[in-house]
């Protein structure tokens, strides 16, 4: 078991002691690895080729030494210009049996291919219709890059499952397949769309498939076909829902209310936008969703969006929605086209595409007020990445058009100061080879703006400039070398700024040279959006991947004074029975109020306190049994400590 194989886009890795070190045994991307059920000294990894950067070659490896020395197999499956995935499956009952879905340029099925000899020799089965299609398999395209599941039945080695956006099944050896899934409920119940793994549970046989909805289990999985669906048939597998409990879904945007009501508003991968009214959650418009805006003033009205830039407004809390139009140029939306409300001027809207459009009625009428050059590297005017209006002057708007590195394209910045009757290009001295993911406008200061960027580029992180945009300056100081996905100031606090990166969230004082990272408590996540409410002194936060997270605002006012006392206070037995012993080690920490909260794993308040003493006995908290978290908070102290309550 000290033995570990990885792989990625920099190639694949052996560690022969638990992960303490790592020899690199192939350059070349990798997407997949699978073990012989039997041998596990016998390894297939698959590699593969991305389209966009012209980079790896797409085939079929072996090991039999459990990945020292690998040999390319003879597959025939291209290894360029064709290609790009490849998904492994082996039979569990016949390892001889290996299954590989290939996916072509497009996202959708190149060909299903097939090895009865362990590797030796294969063919190419199916390729007759597209398994990566969103509907009945005739139209051309796919997410297979993104999505894709493969499992040979647990004990029938001619039987095969393959999921894309639909599942599909054969039972002849992949040599035909049929309907399993649809991700509408037109043919009935299914699961939902875009499938990432299928697996089965070994001894129970139980079938576990992970969708963008989720986890979803059968005990049995039942083939269709597409005559019996249309003629009213329904999908016949019985699915169990598996997700009650699961604190893990994917955000890209959130916003909130800014009044006492407290409501939120924030686009999740694939499932909508989900939007709380001040009691509960519903979900609203659909899709991806996107970038989105709460009005401040009418508590029944907001604009939510879903990929590309399809917008919806509700004015009755979210019960109906209808469309609103502002690509008044049917221009090409980013993925997540940014939006934002100009809360000076109530109803006073932007959102960019190629251009940015405005909209002064509440989102009833657009016009556009740029006209960008057109970049002669790329095929259309690229799409704008995030956008900025300043708090102080509404005339100053910040506009960042993304990097396409496909076309050679380069990032661009521009500024207008006249509400957008001229713009100037001020991205000199700000990086653009990396993508802009968001820029920010000092709260009183309409020339003091940031920038953050994405990638890994080493010390490239966040971008200040005080003329404008004319000159730039470095601060990303010493931040990790992860993501940057969104830069704010923090409100009335004389643009102290905090980011949200791939790793939690940091804080950097006005002044300072050392950002202060403000994660104590948060999961290992990327953090993808930051959102103030300053009537109820609350900061949010999405992540993409463990939903949304709250807290105090005055736990970044005071971010620059605070120590995590790891050593000075403890918490006695970590493992207990709901009593436990909090000691605090210095008795000069008591001078200022420590307030206790304990959360549990849903982020859920359980119980709150002020420690007043150096030993404080809790008893009969009547917890459940499960994860918590004593989050001790003064103005000048943070700490929080995991315990189990068995």
């Amino acid at each position: 078991s000290n033995k570990l194989l990885a792989c990625g886009v920099s190639g694949l890795y052996l560690s022969n002691n638990a992960g303490t070190n790592w020899s690199k045994i192939m350059d070349t991307l990798c997407w997949d690895l699978q073990f012989d059920p039997i041998d596990p000294n016998i390894v297939y990894a698959a590699s593969g080729w991305v389209m966009a950067l012209n980079e790896g070659y797409s085939g079929i490896y072996k090991s039999t030494d459990f990945g020292t020395t690998w040999s390319l197999l003879n597959t025939n499956i291209p290894p360029r210009d064709s290609v790009q995935r490849i998904k492994l499956a082996i039979s569990p009952t016949d390892p001889n049996y290996i299954y590989a879905a290939a996916v072509n340029t497009e996202g959708g099925l190149y060909g299903v291919y097939k090895s009865t000899n362990a590797g030796n020799s294969w063919n190419m089965v199916f390729n007759s219709i597209n398994l990566f299609d969103w509907d009945q398999g005739n139209n051309t395209g796919g997410q297979g890059n993104y999505d894709l599941g493969l499992l040979v039945n647990a004990t029938n080695k001619d039987i095969l499952y393959i999921g894309g956006i639909n599942m599909w099944g054969s039972t002849d050896g992949g040599y035909s397949f049929n309907p399993m899934s649809y991700w509408t409920f037109n043919y009935g119940a299914s699961v939902h769309a875009d499938i990432h793994s299928i697996d089965c549970q070994p001894g129970s046989n139980a079938i576990f498939v992970c969708s963008d909805g989720g986890l979803n289990k059968t005990n049995s999985f039942m083939i269709s076909n597409w005559d019996d669906l249309t003629n009213g048939t329904q999908f016949p597998t019985v699915w169990q829902n598996m997700n009650d409990g699961l604190q893990v879904t994917s955000f890209y945007r959130i916003s909130s209310s800014k009044n006492t009501v407290g409501r939120l508003l924030a686009g999740a991968q694939d499932n909508g936008s989900f939007y709380f009214d001040g009691y509960s959650w519903n979900t609203v418009i659909g899709g991806d969703g996107m970038d989105n805006y709460l009005n401040p003033f009418d508590d029944q009205s907001f604009i939510g969006s879903s990929q590309y830039g399809y917008f919806a407004r509700s004015d009755d809390g979210g019960n109906s929605a209808f469309g609103i139009s502002p690509n008044v140029n049917a221009e090409t939306g980013e993925w997540t086209t940014p939006f934002i409300a100009d809360y000076n001027n109530p109803g006073t809207y932007y959102a960019g595409f190629a251009n940015v459009v405005k909209s002064v009625d509440d989102g009833y009428s657009w016009s556009a007020i740029s006209n960008f050059p057109q970049n002669t590297n790329a095929p259309y005017n690229t799409e704008i990445s995030a956008i900025a209006v300043s708090n102080s002057n509404s005339n100053y708007i910040y506009v960042c058009k993304r990097v396409h590195y496909e076309y050679n394209t380069p990032g661009e910045i521009y500024k207008t100061t006249d509400g957008g009757v001229s713009w100037i290009n001020i991205t000199g001295g700000a990086p653009d080879s990396l993508y802009y993911t968001s820029i920010e406008v000092s709260e009183n200061d309409p020339d003091l703006i940031f920038l953050s960027v994405a990638g890994m580029s080493t010390g490239n992180k966040v971008f200040k400039s005080v003329n404008g945009g004319q000159a730039w300056t470095n601060i990303s100081y010493n931040l990790p070398n992860i993501p940057v996905n969104c830069v704010k100031y923090i409100p009335g606090q004389a643009n102290k700024i905090i980011v949200a990166t791939d790793l939690g969230v940091y804080v950097l004082e006005n002044g300072s040279t050392i950002w202060v990272n403000q994660s104590v408590g948060l999961p290992n996540v990327i953090v993808s959006d930051i959102e103030f409410n300053i009537p109820l002194n609350k900061v949010y936060i999405s992540t993409f991947g463990r939903g949304i997270w709250g807290t105090d605002l005055d736990a970044f006012v005071a971010a620059k004074n605070s120590t995590i006392l790891d050593n000075k206070i403890t918490l006695f037995p970590t493992v207990n029975n709901g009593e436990f012993t909090l000691s605090i080690q210095d008795e000069k920490d008591l001078k200022d109020k420590i307030q206790l909260e304990i959360l549990n794993i849903k982020g859920q308040q359980m119980y709150s306190a002020e420690i007043t003493k150096k030993i404080t006995k809790f008893e009969n908290l009547n917890f459940k049994s499960g994860l918590y978290f004593a989050k001790l908070r003064s103005s000048k102290t943070i700490n929080v400590i995991r315990f189990i309550v068995e």
